[in-house]
């Protein structure tokens, strides 16, 4: 069950896990000893217990695994911003800059832009380094 995580054998090796455990506790129903021996309703429901908790997670893994990115640059892209500064057309100085989620950047309009004044609501279309290439 646990390779079920590490490689993605759409259920395969989680369904094998499970049903191992199940005939493993099972060999334990007619046990050499009395004190050894397990009922079988408890070996069904420990092996589907572990299988419905093995598959819960496995689900919510591959759900965050489809998920956009919340770190790093990519995750800035698409992101509201509003302009601290006035933000004038790339290549001219000075940058300008803006706030992202709290943050402030330095940042550049993409060129044929014209210039945005300071409190402009504008989307980051890129990211430079530490320099941000906004629109509005």
């Amino acid at each position: 069950m646990v390779l079920e995580a590490k490689f993605a054998s759409h259920g395969v090796l989680g369904i094998a896990g499970v049903l191992c455990l199940i005939f493993g506790l099972a060999t334990l129903v007619n046990g050499p000893s009395p004190e050894m021996r397990v009922h079988f309703g408890v070996a069904a429901g420990a092996g589907f217990g572990f299988g419905v908790i093995t598959f819960g997670l496995s689900w919510i893994a591959f759900k965050a695994l489809r998920n956009k990115r919340l770190t790093g640059p990519q995750a800035m892209i698409g992101q509201a911003a509003i302009a601290m500064t006035p933000i004038l057309a790339a290549g001219e100085l000075p940058i300008g800059q803006v706030e992202v989620r709290g943050e402030i950047w330095k940042a550049t309009l993409p060129p044929n832009t014209p210039p945005v004044p300071a409190g402009t609501q504008l989307t980051v279309r890129a990211v430079d380094g530490l320099t941000l290439t906004v629109a509005p």
